[in-house]
């Protein structure tokens, strides 16, 4: 749950200003705009890391943006054979192996979000970006003046 702290306001100040049973009550309606809010990040029974090559994505009938991680890799074998010599494993016999004729693209996770957090999104990655390009300007060597 979100932690909320407030500004100090005269809430005690107005409570002694009101005479009678009608004080807590004029006290308990003032309220002080929040000023600050917490948040707590947990991760979930499924949080892992993972990597992304790229996505793939669009809009869903109901209007909502999904947008679908994946990486790309070669293939690993579907099927392996190896011979067999005094009861140990030997080489692998590679006309028997089996390998898929494209690479992978392995999705690993689908995002769905409405636009607003799609824009939200939009926005961090755009200042994540720049900020990256700051820090490897900073990084270039200068070169001689010619």
């Amino acid at each position: 749950m979100a932690k909320v702290k407030t500004k100090a306001v005269a809430k005690k100040a107005v409570a002694k200003k009101v005479v009678g049973e009608n004080a807590v009550r004029v006290a308990e309606l003032v309220q002080p705009a929040p000023v600050e809010i917490g948040f707590d990040f947990i991760k979930s029974n499924l949080f892992r890391v993972i990597h992304a090559d790229g996505a793939y994505g669009g809009i869903s009938p109901n209007g909502a943006i999904h947008m679908a991680l994946y990486n790309e890799r070669s293939p690993i074998p579907r099927h392996t054979a190896h011979r067999l010599e005094n009861n140990q494993l030997g080489a692998e016999l590679r006309e028997k192996r089996e390998v898929r004729s494209s690479f992978v693209r392995e999705v690993e996770v689908d995002v769905i979000m409405d636009v607003n957090v799609a824009t939200a999104l939009h926005q961090w990655l755009g200042e994540k970006l720049a900020e990256l390009h700051r820090q490897t300007q900073s990084l270039r060597p200068t070169q001689p003046a010619a």
